[in-house]
């Protein structure tokens, strides 16, 4: 899980009207320095370099000059805690406590709930525990627990998933989970939102796209026999005419086209794909978008596996013939506006926003 996961931060800086932009190579402490806070997504991987030790001597020199950092992914915090446990509590306030593999996802915190849906049954989720008072060092900062696992049955764990940490000059938040996880577009802007609040990023100031852009980060492996959610981010200058959602099950036949609503969120559509369509052959979908003056756009088209049932060792069809076509959202990226960052191909996910643009790094495991 991680390819494509970055269009749901893009989709929801979209919404909130965040001006952001998007590289593909690792960035320079003193490119860093350019920006004021920095949002680095990794996925589910749990590899020691997907924050790797120079990226944390970059990061604790970018936070001590007064940075601010989201650093999410199911399994990011156990992959830095393998190799340099000390980095976490002076920078993110936290030890990491435990992977949580079974279980719904559900989780709350902010006023909210949501589930973070890494796979069917199998939520592969990062526990943390905020740094014990008597274990504090001088200096040591404000911590605090923001989302919580909320379990649904009585084996579930109820652990931590969200902590924000202040110390000194920089503040850090960190998630046990990515926003394309979660099923509902609107939650996945409110919490965005909460975390550029406490960086004090502001909203609004990002340029009207001209023609329709369509923001999705795609599922790769669904349940069988269980609909499946669909969320995107589609922005147009001049208005959207309509948004729409179609899919088939497997890889061949007719498609069913159905239009996507609006939520609550602005920018944010949503659809369903029903449980008939999510067959063992896995199913394809694809997000189309029309503007008022008659502009399309067309996103691309996903396959996506079907698994037989939750829990370890059911997910044949994961690994496919087709599981190529699962990760057209591995790309190359722009190059940044005035930072001199290139576009060597994608090796991490780093997002820097400010309040004129932002940086994004993407990084896959060797």
């Amino acid at each position: 899980q991680g390819f494509g996961l970055e269009e749901a931060y893009a989709g929801a800086l979209v919404s909130l009207g965040v001006p952001f932009a998007i590289t593909g190579d690792h960035p320079s402490l003193d490119e860093l320095q350019r920006y004021p806070a920095v949002i680095w997504v990794a996925g589910s991987t749990q590899r020691k370099n997907s924050v790797d030790i120079r990226d944390r001597a970059k990061l604790s020199s970018y936070l001590n000059g007064g940075g601010r950092l989201l650093i999410t992914g199911s399994r990011t915090i156990s992959g830095i805690a393998r190799v340099d446990a000390e980095w976490l509590p002076a920078n993110l306030g936290l030890n990491h406590k435990n992977i949580w593999q079974y279980g719904t996802g559900a989780a709350h915190g902010n006023g909210l709930k949501f589930h973070a849906d890494l796979a069917p049954g199998r939520s592969l989720m990062d526990e943390y525990e905020v740094v014990f008072e008597d274990e504090r060092p001088d200096g040591f900062g404000e911590v605090s627990e923001v989302y919580r696992l909320d379990p649904e049955v009585e084996w579930e764990a109820e652990g931590t998933v969200g902590v924000r940490y202040a110390a000194g000059k920089f503040k850090t938040e960190t998630h046990s989970f990515s926003l394309g996880q979660l099923r509902d577009g609107e939650v996945r802007q409110q919490i965005l939102k909460s975390t550029l609040a406490y960086f004090g990023v502001p909203l609004g100031g990002r340029a009207a796209d001209a023609s329709p852009q369509i923001h999705h980060a795609p599922w790769r492996v669904r349940l069988n026999g269980q609909a499946t959610p669909v969320v995107a981010t589609v922005s147009d200058a001049d208005g959207l005419a309509e948004v729409t959602l179609r899919y088939r099950a497997g890889a061949a036949g007719a498609w069913t086209i159905v239009p996507m609503l609006e939520s609550n969120a602005a920018n944010v559509f949503e659809a369903m794909i029903p449980a008939s369509a999510v067959t063992p052959a896995g199913f394809e979908y694809a997000i189309g978008a029309v503007d008022l003056t008659g502009v399309k756009a067309a996103g691309d088209i996903h396959a996506v596996a079907s698994a037989i049932g939750p829990g370890f060792g059911a997910y044949p069809s994961i690994v496919s013939p087709r599981a190529p076509s699962q990760v057209k959202g591995v790309k190359k990226a722009a190059p940044l506006p005035a930072t001199g960052v290139g576009t060597a191909p994608m090796v991490a996910l780093l997002m820097v926003l400010a309040a004129g643009t932002a940086l994004w790094l993407r990084r896959r495991p060797a």
